[in-house]
């Protein structure tokens, strides 16, 4: 694997928080508006990789 400067933990965050964005930046979220779908995937709290829990308030999904 390339040597890029990022720990395993870093790219696995990388790579959790793009997952919470892809559908907006694919077009395949299948809620009325970009911000229905924010609102949908931050109603409940979302473990991340390294197991914290964390709220994301529909407003940081929608700055992508």
């Amino acid at each position: 694997m390339e040597k890029t400067g990022f720990s395993e933990k870093d790219r696995e965050l990388a790579y959790f928080r793009f997952a919470l964005i892809a559908p907006v930046i694919q077009g395949t979220f299948s809620d009325a508006s970009i911000a229905a779908y924010c609102r949908r995937v931050t109603e409940n709290p979302i473990t991340r990789p390294d197991g914290t829990v964390f709220h994301f308030k529909p407003a940081t999904l929608e700055k992508r």
